[in-house]
């Protein structure tokens, strides 16, 4: 049977024959691995790596955390006391809060208006410094009236 096929094809088969049985014996190894499981020294750096991916997710969770403000109460900002990024020294208070249910504005009324309102009546005050309108407020209390020295 010699001659039959030319020197070429017959070393591109044994190569080709070669290279089938090399891979059939690195499948054949591989099988064998994954029906016997891991070797005891994957499943430990497996392990590792696990728990440190569990390290690092519970610090970033943990510095998310030192990161939301959180009050004490409900109420309206009426001041911030440091801007985003500020490092804020312990104890001090980033933001000054309004409780909304116990807002109140002294004002100073001309004696002459004073006489046309009483406590516990509807009062409307408009104007101010910063063009404030409060509207429909109630007088709770009326001071001494001072009126220039005779």
């Amino acid at each position: 049977r010699a001659g039959l096929v030319a020197p070429r094809e017959a070393e591109r088969a044994r190569a080709a024959l070669a290279l089938a049985r090399s891979r059939r014996d690195v499948a054949r190894e591989t099988l064998a691995r994954l029906l016997a499981g891991a070797r005891p020294e994957e499943r430990a750096a497996a392990r590792a790596e696990y728990d440190a991916a569990r390290a690092a997710l519970a610090r970033a969770e943990a510095g998310a955390r030192e990161l939301v403000l959180v009050s004490p109460s409900d109420g309206i900002v009426e001041s911030r006391n440091f801007e985003p990024g500020e490092v804020v020294p312990a104890g001090l208070p980033v933001v000054t809060l309004l409780d909304p249910a116990d807002l109140w504005v002294r004002v100073y009324v001309a004696p002459d208006e004073l006489a046309r309102i009483r406590v516990g009546e509807p009062a409307e005050v408009r104007g101010g410094r910063a063009g404030v309108e409060v509207v429909f407020s109630f007088l709770l209390a009326a001071g001494e009236v001072i009126g220039p020295a005779k």
